[in-house]
């Protein structure tokens, strides 16, 4: 019995130490996108956005970032993060991308089947927070549904389409 006991807390410990290892390399991830993030949280973003002098702009920055925000999916989907955790460390920045018109529009309406794991990730989220706050302790941002209005389409007040996400990462 004792060995198994030890064996137990050996591997409780590697996951322990994976999933904080996995945290951080998150973390690593979001900050060398510190410039897209900026843009985001100063809602600077659509003159972020506008081509340089070189003709060349930032989608595809800002594209790495939302995909960022992918993986974590995939971890929350293999059980390797929380939901609840996600939203404490890292939801500002989501909704800080969904406050975006132009993220919305160009990538979040048009391309929708491309970010379902995207917008996915905002439903658990919202899910999260529809179950865990009181309502006499929510803010206008955190009635229910409020982030996943900010995706719904206007005229039919319908959810983008998913696909139902696979448990495996391709």
């Amino acid at each position: 019995n004792a060995a198994i006991t030890v064996a137990e807390r050996t591997v409780d410990a590697a996951e322990r130490a994976s999933r904080a290892e996995i945290i951080l390399q998150i973390d690593e991830r979001f900050t060398q996108f510190d410039h897209v993030n900026k843009a985001f949280r100063d809602q600077t973003i659509e003159r972020f956005l506008l081509p340089d002098e070189r003709g060349l702009d930032q989608w595809s920055d800002v594209d790495k970032y939302m995909g960022v925000f992918e993986r974590i999916h995939s971890f929350v989907e293999l059980n390797l993060m929380d939901i609840g955790f996600v939203w404490d460390f890292y939801g500002y920045r989501y909704v800080n991308v969904v406050r975006s018109e132009v993220v919305r529009e160009r990538c979040l309406k048009k391309q929708q089947s491309s970010w379902f794991r995207f917008i996915d990730l905002g439903q658990q989220m919202q899910c999260y927070l529809d179950a865990s706050i009181p309502t006499n302790l929510r803010s206008p941002e955190q009635e229910p549904g409020h982030y996943l209005a900010m995706i719904t389409d206007p005229e039919t007040s319908a959810l983008p389409s998913m696909p139902k996400v696979n448990q495996s990462i391709p």
